[in-house]
């Protein structure tokens, strides 16, 4: 008998060893790189005539330079690259984001690509892939299309190639640099978002800051002789202010969170004021970049410096997944001024999901609500959850189910019908996250 126990008990005891051990190896040492590389269209490819949604006039020349920046994350058995690339939304995702994966020898449903939403592009608006563009990629176009893939490219493999022993660390504050983009007054998420990742050192590797806001606080209002500039606009002023902290880093990465019915506090385009006409700050948008940068640059560096130092030992989990919802066009009737609601097709809404411990990217591949974005955070089982939205693949604009009853801002109308993409994004994205934890 007390032979037959004793079996019993190393038996448990085994077991519980095994077990330990077990869950020990799902962790592993955090190693990271990150890489910026420059994708500014060069002087020979001006003027660019910029095609897509609306008309805008030609890019004649450069404000300040844009980028493609990765993140390359490494726990010992699971590698993930997280992308974003100064444009409006991800042109040809069916051939981008594939093309990124196989060059740096990962699973698509590894590579997180988003588009930090910058309108001072001459790709704006423009989906090579959206499901209801009608229209054929010019020559011009496919080659600024190559350049930005081959730029994300060569910033994902320099991030991989450049790996050292690094913690990692999230932290939430606010910046008030954003509103509802009808209604003053309307919904809106002030969250900014950050996680850090630093050497063992503690020399700087990348901040990924995620706020949000389109970053299309110039836009294309501001023309020079014979037509606009690139610009990274807000992001990109605010990412080259909080790069030039280190001289070595850190990389930064700006993504645009639950975006879809926001717009910066402060922007060129000056509104009426009584019988005083509406008009545009011209010149003056440059200035009042820079001032508004310097904010969302602060506001990061408040963030950063009540962050806790990080931890070394990490567990990393990707995954993807596709929402279907059914398709629908939202237009105004110009006799009527009521809206008209025309079927179509099936739309993809791609979701990804990036882990780190306890620590959620979320990724929606369109822009979502302000009070849609609340509820991802606030449902997620992951104590610290964030919302990209713009990942490759997007659809466009994706309203709440409340605010599908008239036509409202999208890229193209509206392309769902009420009643699915909400659910469907908070469902998916619950599964996923929940499949993550466990």
């Amino acid at each position: 008998m007390f032979q037959r126990c004793s079996k019993v008990l190393l038996n448990i005891l085994l077991g519980l060893i095994f077990a330990t051990l077990a869950v020990t190896a799902e962790a592993g040492s955090l190693r990271a790189g990150a890489a910026r590389v420059d994708i500014t269209p060069t002087p020979d490819e001006f003027p660019f005539t910029a095609e897509g949604t609306r008309p805008i006039a030609p890019y004649v020349g450069v404000h300040d330079p844009v980028y493609a920046r990765a993140l390359f994350l490494d726990d010992g058995s699971t590698q993930v690259a997280i992308l974003v690339v100064d444009v409006t939304a991800i042109p040809s995702p069916g051939k981008f984001l594939p093309a990124i994966a196989q060059a740096i020898g990962l699973p698509e449903s590894n590579v997180f690509l988003a588009a930090s939403h910058t309108h001072s592009v001459p790709l704006v608006n423009y989906h090579v892939d959206y499901p209801y563009q009608v229209g054929t990629t010019s020559p011009q176009q496919a080659h600024e299309i190559d350049r930005l893939r081959d730029g994300a490219i060569e910033a994902a493999r320099h991030a991989k190639a450049d790996l050292h022993p690094a913690r990692v660390a999230f932290g939430r504050g606010v910046a008030w640099l954003n509103v509802n983009s009808s209604d003053p007054q309307g919904p809106s998420d002030k969250s900014l978002d950050v996680l850090r990742v630093e050497g063992t050192d503690g020399t700087p590797i990348a901040l990924l800051v995620d706020y949000g806001v389109p970053s299309g606080l110039v836009s294309d209002n501001y023309r020079t002789e014979g037509g606009v500039q690139v610009s990274g606009d807000l992001f990109g002023a605010a990412a080259r202010m909080l790069e030039a902290q280190s001289p070595k880093g850190p990389v930064v990465l700006f993504a645009s969170s639950s975006d879809g019915d926001q717009r910066s506090l402060i922007s060129g385009n000056l509104p009426k004021v009584g019988s005083v006409p509406a008009g545009n700050a011209g010149e003056a948008q440059w200035v009042i970049l820079d001032a508004v940068g310097r904010n969302l640059a602060n506001a990061t560096l408040a963030v950063t410096g009540a962050m806790p130092q990080g931890t070394t030992e990490v567990k990393i989990s990707a995954s993807a997944k596709t929402v279907m919802c059914p398709g629908e066009h939202h237009d105004f009737d110009p006799k009527t001024g009521k809206p008209v609601f025309t079927d179509r097709g099936s739309v993809p809404i791609p979701l990804n999901l990036i882990t780190i411990n306890d620590i959620a990217l979320a990724g929606v591949g369109g822009n979502v609500y302000a009070e849609m974005g609340k509820k991802i955070k606030a449902s997620s089982p992951l104590s610290q959850t964030t919302l990209i939205g713009g990942t490759s693949g997007s659809v466009g604009y994706i309203l709440p189910d409340a605010d599908f009853s008239a036509a409202s801002h999208s890229l193209g109308g509206d392309p769902m019908k009420g009643g699915c993409a909400e659910n469907g994004i908070l469902q998916g994205l619950g599964e996923m996250m929940h499949a993550a934890k466990r």
